[in-house]
């Protein structure tokens, strides 16, 4: 049998689930961004293969893939979700077939909710006040942009200097700055939102931000 799981030292005490796996003949394949020798020794021994991947990017798109929007309004209706803030985590599967890997009931974390805003020309933020005082939302949003929050970090030595970065791109740049310590190892130690309508100049922009 194998199991992947996904940062698998992420929170600390997670490790012991790779252990246990492994104590059982279980494979046990990991998936994170900390390189394999910051591991905990215990962690690597249970581990059967590891794969890091130290870029830190991710998007919200102007157009939704296929078949996703269907499946989050129907595990909306199964959870009977109203006026309050969730996220739901899906893996994609192939075509339209995606698989939900969990639901939050909370706001998306790091700087998703900015994502959403900066993609929308919108302000989430008011529009939660909105329904909290006044019981109804008037938002409207029609998708304008592609947005990408990309993540650097402090160990490693880009080829585009900050300043560089800020020259080069600061028009696609809504904002950017340093993140908590606490987010830093899931999320890098910088982080620069960029937002364009147009995806593959999105994806240029991130290749050079992210190239060494």
């Amino acid at each position: 049998m194998n199991i992947v799981l996904l940062s698998p030292y992420f929170p600390p005490n997670y490790y012991h689930f790779a252990v246990a796996l492994r104590q059982n003949s279980v494979n046990v394949l990991g998936l994170g961004d900390a390189s394999y020798g910051d591991l905990r020794f215990e962690l690597r021994s249970a581990l059967t293969e590891y794969y890091a991947e130290l870029d830190l990017y991710y998007y919200s798109l102007r157009e939704l893939p296929r078949g996703l929007e269907d499946a989050g309004r129907r595990a909306v209706a199964a959870f009977n979700l109203r006026e309050r803030f969730f996220h739901i985590e899906f893996f994609h599967l192939g075509d339209a077939h995606w698989v939900a890997l969990e639901v939050n009931m909370r706001p998306p974390g790091g700087l998703t909710m900015d994502m959403f805003n900066y993609a929308n020309d919108i302000d989430l933020y008011r529009e939660w006040a909105n329904i909290v005082a006044f019981g109804r939302s008037q938002i409207h949003f029609t998708r304008p942009y592609h947005c990408a929050y990309v993540g650097r970090r402090r160990m490693r030595t880009y080829r585009l200097s900050h300043a560089e970065v800020l020259h080069r791109y600061g028009d696609l740049i809504p904002e950017h700055g340093p993140m908590s310590e606490v987010l830093a190892p899931a999320l890098g130690h910088y982080a620069y939102l960029f937002r364009s309508p147009d995806l593959d100049r999105l994806r240029q922009v991130i290749a050079d931000v992210l190239a060494v």
